[in-house]
């Protein structure tokens, strides 16, 4: 074995102090957000629907929401469709809360068939929505 700096155990240590440093900083780098200065919320797999871990200032209302839902959901969920249970008012979504989440995070729904698809950030708006206690 050589003495000094350059002996196999300085160098052992080095690597080791590298490695240990390679590692920390990639672990600062993934925790670092990349679209601003606010960390982003827990995204679903695939589609990149976020579910929010903070409400929006100012809160999203049912009347924010409404208008994406007669748009992009009616179309199939309203009071005469058999299959569908409706989302014509404030209630009737608000009944179906769990269900409605778990398909926007999951991007189940609208179906990949359907005319009406919701785009990215209405979906958010929606999850936001319902994350923060669905206001009137």
């Amino acid at each position: 074995m050589r003495s000094g700096d350059g002996s196999l155990a300085a160098r052992a240590a080095r690597r080791a102090q590298r490695g240990v440093g390679a590692t920390a900083i990639a672990l600062l780098l993934t925790a670092c957000p990349t679209d601003g200065p606010d960390p982003a919320p827990a995204c679903s797999s695939g589609c990149g629907v976020c579910v929010p871990d903070t409400c929006p200032d100012p809160s999203l209302t049912y009347a924010k929401v409404q208008p994406i839902l007669a748009a992009k959901c009616v179309v199939c969920h309203h009071d005469k469709q058999q299959d569908a249970w409706p989302m014509t008012s404030a209630q009737a979504v608000k009944d179906k809360r769990d269900e409605i989440h778990t398909v926007l995070q999951h991007c189940q729904m609208p179906p990949p068939e359907a005319k009406t698809p919701l785009s990215k950030a209405e979906s958010q708006q929606i999850l936001d929505w319902i994350g923060c206690g669905m206001p009137d």
